[in-house]
């Protein structure tokens, strides 16, 4: 028993290595290893063994009394029953022989359980070897067939290297986690299972974000329904672009492992939620996003699944409160000459604006409904567009000292033009 627990620590660690490389080549290069590894810790407890059958006092004779003098040293006693171990697993031979019937029977039965050990060895390094083979004849191919693509339509020399060294860059790329969607048998579980898999999949990710984590703390149905529904994880290659200057938003993003950068910031925490406003009102992207390192994953958020996994909580008017607050400081702060940009607002002010709109009284609701007449029926309009007119990008000033509007709505951009 403990020998199988040692193995599968062993095992689980060979593998966990591997996942770290980020590469199957050195994934099945190591799954070797780890098989000599376990083959060598089966073979010291044998040969453990072997050297205390023979020092029980079985008969008058025993292998021990054969191979050993008086006084032999440690080191010799310990190899050559190691040696003898390995004899019973290979097709090798030594000169210790069992001497009595106890000894014989032991022998016996490791050679037994020798051949079913040596043939599974055999076997699986056998098909790690085949992968190994098929990994390097599909990457050769795969590299004849760019080259051929690159002779083809003749490409400058300078684009073919740089094809050609993105493509065996990213054979080193690997995700850090399995997502759901690569594990085909996840979708036979039952929903509920699905469910709390997908909970305990994001929640730490969601309790990162203060908002969120009050969310989670005030309504469990909302909570479990955001990461139900709103939530996915996505992977991105060296050189990608996530998104661009000008871009519509669509989802807040949260890289958990860095490895990403921001053109309007010179760097990014490890853990930064960005573009945040997307929750409150229409945004559009203040820079560009790309990855910098090899591969990463990216938690998003998606708006509009948010908002319609709060329209029935009990929390949807302190949501409400946020977005007010959320708008109305973004402005003030603009004013003030402060950045707002993807990276906006910052962990303090989050916390900030999220104890306001949570412990404030509740206000009455015809307070914050805005109603519309259209085809002289009254529709509400959407809860988190109510204050989206406040919402901007600040001003920049060009060289010649006059101003230039990233983007700003035209209500509010007298306010800021003096």
């Amino acid at each position: 028993i403990r020998v199988i627990k040692m193995s599968s620590r062993l095992l689980v660690t060979i593998w966990a290595m591997g996942d770290v490389l980020g590469s199957e080549h050195s994934t099945l290069v190591l799954g070797i290893v780890g098989l000599f590894g376990i083959l060598a810790l089966i073979l010291h407890y044998v040969a453990c063994i072997w050297y205390f059958v023979g020092e029980v006092d079985w008969s008058d004779r025993s292998w021990t009394t054969a191979a050993f003098q008086d006084g032999e040293h440690f080191g010799y006693k310990y190899t050559t029953s190691f040696h003898w171990s390995i004899t019973q697993f290979t097709p090798a031979s030594m000169e210790v022989i069992p001497t009595n019937s106890f000894e014989r029977a032991f022998t016996i039965s490791m050679i037994f359980f020798g051949v079913l050990v040596f043939s599974t060895l055999l076997s699986t390094i056998t098909n790690i070897t085949n992968r190994l083979r098929q990994l390097k004849l599909q990457k050769r191919a795969e590299e004849a067939l760019v080259q051929r693509f690159i002779s083809e339509h003749r490409l400058s020399l300078s684009l073919g290297n740089c094809i050609l060294g993105n493509l065996r860059k990213n054979k080193r790329t690997h995700r850090r986690r399995l997502h759901e969607s690569e594990v085909p048998a996840l979708l036979s579980l039952p929903s509920h299972l699905v469910v709390r898999v997908r909970e305990e999949v994001f929640t730490p990710s969601v309790m990162q974000h203060y908002l969120l984590r009050k969310i989670k703390v005030g309504d469990e149905n909302a909570h479990s329904a955001i990461c139900n529904t709103a939530m996915k994880e996505t992977a991105w290659l060296q050189g990608e672009i996530i998104f661009e200057d000008g871009e519509r938003a669509k989802q807040v993003r949260l890289s958990s492992y860095g490895g990403i950068r921001y053109s309007k910031a010179k760097s990014l925490a490890k853990e930064s939620w960005l573009s945040e406003a997307v929750l409150w009102t229409d945004w559009y992207h203040c820079g560009d996003l790309f990855v910098i390192d090899v591969g990463i994953e990216i938690l998003e958020l998606d708006a509009e699944c948010f908002h319609a996994a709060m329209e029935d909580s009990p929390l949807y008017q302190n949501l409400r409160k946020y977005a007010k607050a959320f708008s109305s400081r973004a402005v003030r702060e603009a004013r003030h000459g402060q950045t707002i940009n993807d990276t906006w607002p910052s962990g303090s002010i989050r916390e900030e604006m999220t104890e306001r709109a949570f412990a404030e009284p509740e206000e009455s609701q015809g307070k914050f409904l805005m109603l519309l007449e259209c085809d002289g029926k009254a529709v509400m309009a959407h809860a988190f567009q109510a204050w989206a007119h406040l919402v901007f990008r600040q001003i920049e000033y060009a060289k010649s000292d006059k101003p230039r509007y990233v983007w700003l709505p035209r209500t509010i951009q007298k306010w800021f033009v003096r």
